[in-house]
């Protein structure tokens, strides 16, 4: 009976004054410092394994069923966090914690080098999830040198590239048993482990695949099959998973590299124009929505948080291509946004911290939920603001 109180006392405090109106009027008040909102945000990661079963991280929270269970596509991608982290801030507490998980994918890794799909210790096995336990797996080897996280990676790598098809799609083991233009993600994973294992035929099995999604790009800069169910718009989440993961995998590939530049220059601005561009010089906070449809505009009410930082991670590391002011900008809005959303005082001991799935908190996106790795890409990408700020 006292979960449920405590839900619906959470539900009506969310939904009070819960509105873009609230949003761009009264956010101001939520915002602190890019120091505040980080501490809090790892805090709560932290808590998030303290309540999970063995080493990962809980998939989130959930005001009805409390701590969820441990997800391995989230603990992967996790790990890079908790790394860079510890290495910004001499943390070691967080390097340990980033040691644990990558143990624990070593220790629930199926039999075929594939990682578990779905959350907690399911059987099947789902490409985008190993390719994002890989990204954690070379984080650590390449922050430990320890032999035994670079041969998870390329064991998986390995089974990544067995199920490939010929024209450089993985069709086989994905969500939905559909293609995904964002498993460019997975294509730069494989990038990172063929580097560091020096496995040229890796590499030549994620050059397939990147050339695969740039054939998917159509003259107006959409990309089909970024979405993750077949007829539905995309959300902003797996929008800048798919042009994050290709501007990543672009230095790998220098033959390709000036045309995935562009393309997601492209992209981006059309983004940026199309949702953001009015209050980039202004105090005002933007609403961006949490689909995009293929004209780059929605008609949504709602935010996807964990797409908003995506893509400020993304427009940020673009300034390292590009000369754009509008990138820093539209970043610096895109974090705002969740900042005015994050609760750091007078919020419950599960909530102090976390980042909802959409705001509001019965948006499209993980509805009434506080999922994991919406607080993972927020710290990411105050990190990297902070980075590029000096």
């Amino acid at each position: 009976m006292g979960k449920v109180v405590s839900a619906i006392k959470l539900l009506f405090f969310l939904s009070h004054n819960s509105t873009q109106k609230h949003l761009v009027s009264r956010s101001s008040r939520r915002i602190r410092s890019d120091d505040q909102h980080l501490d809090a945000a790892i805090s709560w990661l932290k808590t998030a394994q303290d309540n999970s079963k063995g080493d990962g991280i809980a998939a989130g929270w959930s005001p009805i069923k409390g701590w969820l269970p441990s997800c391995s596509e989230t603990t992967g991608n996790t790990i890079e966090t908790f790394v860079e982290y510890a290495r910004r801030f001499a943390d070691m507490d967080a390097l340990h914690r980033a040691i644990r998980m990558g143990d624990w994918e070593i220790k629930i890794q199926l039999p075929s080098g594939a990682v578990r799909g779905g959350i907690d210790t399911n059987a099947y096995p789902i490409v985008f999830n190993t390719g994002q336990v890989m990204h954690g797996w070379v984080a650590l080897y390449k922050e430990t040198g320890e032999a035994r996280f670079l041969e998870a990676a390329v064991r998986a790598a390995e089974w990544l590239q067995s199920i490939q098809d010929e024209d450089g799609c993985w069709r086989r083991y994905t969500y939905q048993d559909t293609p995904h233009a964002y498993n460019s993600q997975v294509a730069w994973a494989m990038l990172t482990t063929a580097e560091q294992a020096l496995r040229l035929d890796l590499r030549a099995t994620a050059k397939k695949n990147i050339e695969w999604v740039m054939s998917c790009v159509r003259d107006d800069g959409w990309i089909d099959g970024m979405e993750s169910l077949p007829d539905q718009p995309p959300s902003t989440h797996t929008i800048a998973y798919t042009l994050r993961g290709l501007l990543e995998s672009a230095p790998f590939l220098p033959n390709l590299e000036p045309l995935i530049i562009e393309q997601v220059y492209k992209a981006s601005q059309l983004i940026i124009v199309n949702n953001l561009a009015e209050e980039l010089n202004s105090s005002k906070l933007s609403f961006m929505p949490g689909t995009l449809q293929q004209n780059w505009q929605s008609n949504d009410k709602y935010i996807c948080l964990a797409g908003n930082s995506q893509l400020a991670i993304l427009f940020l590391k673009l300034t390292q291509y590009v000369e754009d002011d509008r990138l820093v900008l539209a970043a610096n809005q895109l974090i705002n946004q969740v900042k005015a959303t994050h609760c750091l005082k007078y919020c419950s001991r599960h909530v102090k911290g976390a980042i909802a799935g959409s705001f509001p908190f019965w948006g499209g996106y993980l509805k009434f939920q506080f999922p994991s790795q919406a607080v993972k890409f927020f710290a990411d990408a105050i990190m990297l603001k902070m980075k590029e700020s000096k």
